[in-house]
């Protein structure tokens, strides 16, 4: 948050004009996006970041990101009508303008995260997945495969892993 906040200051200071700050911001966020996903994601370094523990604190980290855009006013107010704490989670276009502050995959993927582990049934599963319509089957399946269960977390059933495998 200091690096944004500082960052804002200097384009303020220096008088940079609104719609750049708002595209080097859109920027920045795209490229927050790009390094969270992919390294939650990667085989080396990922296996640290495919836990429920984890997985809520990215969560918890993305929505502070998300709160602070909202406060700093980096963006144009009328693009968080309808927001209350929720993540901004969705591309704007009010008035020719595109921010993506937290993109819905990576959303969807702490979701999954969140819950896989407690997911008992088949029928749980697929409920559940069909509430996570930006991760794919790949990225569901990799999250399971290199999962590091906490104590007391229950393993996936046979069955959910084979539906899993199933799915294209």
């Amino acid at each position: 948050i200091s690096v944004l906040s500082s960052t804002l200051l200097v384009l303020q200071i220096c008088s940079v004009n609104p719609a750049f700050v708002i595209q080097i911001f859109s920027q920045i966020f795209v490229w927050l996006a790009a390094e969270t996903f992919n390294r939650i994601m990667s085989s080396v370094s990922g296996k640290r970041y495919q836990c429920r523990s984890k997985a809520k604190q990215i969560r918890l980290n993305l929505e502070v990101v998300a709160e602070w855009v909202k406060t700093q006013r980096v963006l144009p107010g009328d693009m968080f009508e309808g927001y209350s704490n929720e993540l901004i989670n969705s591309s704007s276009k009010s008035r020719g303008r595109i921010v993506v502050v937290i993109p819905a995959y990576i959303r969807d993927h702490a979701q999954w995260l969140q819950c896989a582990s407690q997911i008992t049934d088949l029928h749980s599963m697929i409920s559940t997945i069909r509430h996570l319509p930006d991760v794919t089957p790949l990225q569901l399946q990799q999250a399971v495969r290199e999962y590091r269960y906490e104590v007391g977390e229950t393993k996936f059933s046979q069955a959910c892993l084979q539906h899993l495998g199933q799915l294209q």
